[in-house]
């Protein structure tokens, strides 16, 4: 189920990627107490909205790794704007030492933007958690979050 959800990501994003001709390339970093990474997306942009794909990547006491469609939407249209934002992806998780597999994962994000400049937070909800015992796997129910201060610039 999981290699199905990480191929439906990467179709959908390479899909998004070639609908525009002049897609959006954005750069952030991210960091948490006891992480810092970085993040890297294709995006096209419909007036206000911004939706494609993105792959993010956390090390530390606690990693990260993987990809999310996601779309954000701009409240204003300016130079100075709020936003928020949703995503749904598939990732690798790490926490002290403990590979917590591949999990579906649900990111929501808020921040304001200056012009290309964007500043905000980013959490990391995973959509299963993993059980503990001698047969580990996965199981419903929200996992460990992440909070992710996130700052870039999109090209």
């Amino acid at each position: 189920m999981t290699k199905l959800a990480v191929i439906a990501l990467l179709v959908g994003g390479s899909a998004a990627a070639q609908e525009n001709e002049r897609p959006i390339l954005v750069i952030s970093a991210a960091a948490t107490p006891g992480a810092a990474g970085g993040s890297l997306g294709v995006f096209r942009q419909e007036g206000r909205l911004r939706y494609g794909f993105s792959a993010l990547v956390t090390a530390g006491d606690s990693s990260w790794a993987g990809a999310s469609l996601d779309a954000r939407w701009s409240f204003l249209q300016g130079p100075f704007t709020p936003y928020v934002g949703l995503g749904l992806g598939a990732f690798s998780a790490h926490r002290g030492g403990v590979d917590l597999g591949i999990q579906p994962t649900a990111a929501a994000e808020a921040g304001i933007e200056f012009h290309r400049f964007f500043a905000g937070a980013r959490a990391l909800v995973p959509l299963t958690s993993r059980s503990s015992g001698v047969a580990e796997h996965d199981v419903p129910g929200a996992g460990d979050p992440a909070l992710l201060a996130q700052f870039g610039f999109r090209i």
